[in-house]
Parts: C-alpha cells; sequence; structure tokens
C-alpha cells in the first residue's frame, strides 16, 4: 500500500523549518524563549535525542504558558520509542490546545501510527474521531476515510471497506487514493460475491481506467494470475508476455518472467490479444484467489519478503534485526538514500510470505508489508505487493 510519509524526514524537518519562522515572528515571545526553541529545532535536526529531550524539558519548566508548547510536545514525540508514548502526546496536544492549528494532523500522524502497528480497531476508532472532530470539510478528510476503508479491509468487513473508499474518491479530489483503492475494492467485492465473472470485468475495466497511473500493470498482472490458477494457461502465458513487451521495466515484468517460466511446462501457445479472449465461464460456487495446491518450487534469485520501516536511525534498525532474528529467517538491513529497511524472510510465494507477516502482526505487533523483491543482472526491484 501507499505510504503517504515516506519522506517523513524531509517531511518533519519541512515542518519545523515552517513553525520556526511563524512562530519566531510573533512579537509576544521573548528573545529567551526564541533561542531556546530554536536550539530545540537545531537539535532535531541533527538527530541528537538525549539533548533534545533535556532541551524539551527545561522549556516546559521555563516557558509554561508558552505559545510553542504543542509544537515543542510534537517535536519530542519523534524521540519515543514507545509508540503508546507518542499517541498519548498527540492525544494530549489535541485535547489541551484546541486553538492549535495542527491538531487534525497530530490526529492524522495517530492514524499513521496505528496502521503502521496492525491496530485496526483503534485505527477505525480514531479516523472516526478524526472526521467527527474536523468535519468534512477538513484537508485530512480524505486521509481518514482512507484509514477507516484500510481498517475494515483488514478486520474482513468488506461492504464497510468498500463504502468508506467510494467516499475517499468522492472527497478526493486529487485521486491520491484512487488507484490503490481501487484495486482493494476489486478484491472486496470478489470476497463478499465470490463472482469470477465479475472479478476478471473489474480487472479489465481498472487496467484501462488506470492507464498511466502504474496501477494498471498490478490490474494486468492479476488477470494473468487469474487465468494461471484456473488452468487457463495459454492465456495467462499471453497476458505475461504482453505485459512483459509493454512494461519492461516494471517490478510484474519479472514477476510475470518467473510465472511463466513456472507455467511452461503446460507448453502454452500465444494468443493474440488474450484480453479480448477472456471468455465468460460458468464459476464456481466458491472462487477463491488461492490456489487449492502448492505451485511447484523452482530456484530462482527472485522471492517475497516482508519491509518493515523506513528507519532513520541505524540502531533502532539494527536492534529490532536482531531481535527478529531469534524468530525468522533471512532478517537483513538495506540502506536507503537517508532512510534504513528491514527486510524478512525469503519465500517463494507471497501466501508463504502472509505466515511471516500474521506472526509479525501478532507476535510484534509490526504491520510488515509484503514486497516482491526481483533482481535481473545487477538491477534490483522492490515492489509491494
Amino acid at each position: 500500500m501507499a505510504r503517504h510519509f515516506s519522506e517523513k524526514k524531509y517531511n518533519i524537518r519541512l515542518l519545523l523549518c515552517l513553525t520556526l519562522l511563524l512562530f519566531c515572528s510573533v512579537s509576544s515571545l521573548s528573545a529567551s524563549e526564541q533561542n531556546d526553541y530554536v536550539k530545540i529545532v537545531e537539535s532535531a535536526w541533527s538527530d541528537n535525542y538525549d539533548r533534545l529531550s533535556w532541551l524539551c524539558r527545561n522549556f516546559y519548566k521555563n516557558y509554561p504558558s508558552s505559545k510553542l508548547i504543542p509544537d515543542v510536545m510534537i517535536i519530542e514525540s519523534r524521540t519515543f520509542r514507545d509508540t503508546d508514548a507518542t499517541i498519548q502526546t498527540l492525544k494530549k496536544i489535541i485535547q489541551s490546545y484546541p486553538g492549535f492549528s495542527d491538531r487534525d494532523h497530530c490526529m492524522l500522524k495517530i492514524c499513521e501510527i496505528l496502521y503502521l502497528n496492525s491496530r485496526w480497531s483503534e485505527l477505525d476508532h480514531e479516523a472516526q474521531r478524526g472526521i467527527k472532530m474536523f468535519g468534512n470539510k477538513n484537508r485530512f478528510y480524505p486521509y481518514f476515510l482512507h484509514y477507516r476503508s484500510k481498517a475494515s479491509f483488514y478486520r474482513q468487513n468488506y461492504a464497510a471497506s468498500i463504502g468508506f473508499a467510494d467516499e475517499t474518491f468522492n472527497s478526493d479530489r486529487s485521486f491520491v487514493f484512487y488507484p490503490e483503492l481501487r484495486l482493494q475494492n476489486i478484491f472486496s467485492e470478489q470476497k463478499l460475491h465470490y463472482d469470477s465473472d465479475r472479478y476478471v470485468t473489474h480487472l479489465k475495466e481498472s487496467y484501462f481506467e488506470l492507464e498511466g497511473t502504474g496501477a494498471e500493470v498490478s490490474s494486468l498482472y492479476l488477470l494473468g494470475r487469474n487465468c494461471e490458477l484456473k488452468n487457463r494457461h495459454s492465456l495467462a502465458f499471453s497476458i505475461y508476455n504482453d505485459l512483459i513487451k509493454k512494461y519492461p521495466r516494471s517490478p510484474e515484468a519479472l514477476m510475470s518472467k518467473k510465472r511463466t517460466a513456472i507455467i511452461a511446462e503446460y507448453k502454452p501457445k500465444y494468443i493474440k490479444n488474450p484480453l479480448a479472449a477472456l471468455e465468460k465461464e460458468k464459476s464456481p460456487l466458491l472462487d477463491y484467489l488461492t490456489p487449492d495446491s502448492k505451485v511447484p518450487e523452482t530456484n530462482f534469485k527472485s522471492y517475497y519478503a516482508l519491509s518493515i520501516g523506513p528507519f532513520y536511525n541505524l540502531q533502532e534498525a539494527e536492534k529490532l534485526t536482531k531481535q527478529l532474528s531469534r524468530d525468522f529467517p533471512a532478517v537483513s538491513i538495506v540502506r536507503g538514500f537517508n532512510f534504513f529497511m528491514i527486510y524478512v524472510g525469503r519465500s517463494e510465494t507471497s501466501e508463504s510470505a502472509m505466515h511471516y507477516k500474521i506472526r509479525l502482526a501478532e507476535e510484534f505487533r509490526i504491520n510488515g508489508e509484503v514486497v516482491y523483491i526481483a533482481t535481473e543482472k545487477d538491477i534490483r526491484f522492490i515492489h509491494k505487493e
């Protein structure tokens, strides 16, 4: 799924700079108050959390009535290792500072934390509170609806998930969430109705509808997988090959190469314009999306794993990696441009990776994302499932 805070550290710093410029221009602030706040901002930039915590405590003590108190609380909350402590701080700001202009952003941050920790019931509750508290004209109203849809989906309340997704579509003028939730809705409808024809039709529609967004490639790949799971190997082979030719640099192209290698034993034949050849067939009583039998395992450089992060402190990533290594295989850290990610497991199928995802959620309260890691020559693709 899409993360709306993937540039988290950059956004934090930008927020701090804007906050600094705003409040330092207020004439009611004393020179010492402004200077102490500048020190807090500078400490946040340097990631010196011990010093930052000390500066924040002194600020509360020296300026108990300062207009900058909620801003300082937000900055300090970034240093907490306990997510519950962060949530409680954000809730305190929302409740105790009704005039603070970023209360809605604090509520959104609470929802983000709950989402990342797979706390679906609490996520739904807080997103609902956000809508009730700030109304449908608020800048983050589509985000709160999006989180309600996600919470319902992961609690397998598919009807509610579709309803909130549709409300998100109506309120999201920038269409940030549409491609992601469109595919989620298609899956939810399949779970509700078990209608294979409807599932295929909607995937075909989404392929043309989402063209240019990048999400259409996923629709095409899912169509190929659906044909493969129904043993329509020639159609699956044809869809995979068309995908590889049209989107050669996409992660789905590498995934399609893997699938074509697996079904090669059935000697499939290429069918021209396979989407047009997707004829309706009588649906079984129950048409699950997962295969009844295991796909034969093959030795590929590519595999499924769980991604956790991002982390902006290497020591934190190493500490969690050490802890997870006791219970999970193949735990590693990958360095990004200005962050770190942890990857867990090396599974041949996404179904196998889901076993690790469930364990992470139940035992560690961590919401890992299933990703497909594919390599071709010296290029590595990491693609969200």
